[in-house]
């Protein structure tokens, strides 16, 4: 799989790291055997004990961290964003 750095935005001052997640090469499978489609992660800011957190959108749209707290307004703002740029991608995909 090949992460490719998109951008970086700043929510309450803290940066939020977007990342394209893709396969390497045509046919590609994940663990479980299934082809790996093109997805967008979120690495969230280093918390109190110095650990990160992932930021992913669920099979509706919407935005969750998988082990912290995010106040709704951060998630939302992420969830606009991951949105867009995968709009962009499949039309920069299209060209």
């Amino acid at each position: 799989m090949k992460t490719t750095h998109l951008c970086t935005r700043k929510y309450n001052g803290e940066p939020f790291i977007f990342y394209l997640n893709e396969a390497s090469y045509k046919g590609e499978k994940g663990c479980l055997g299934i082809e790996i489609e093109p997805y967008i992660t979120v690495i969230a800011p280093c918390n109190a004990f110095g650990y990160t957190d992932t930021i992913l959108l669920d099979s509706c749209g919407h935005a969750y961290s998988c082990e912290r707290f995010f106040p709704k307004w951060i998630l939302k703002k992420i969830e606009k964003k991951m949105t867009e740029l995968m709009v962009q991608r499949e039309f920069d995909r299209r060209l």
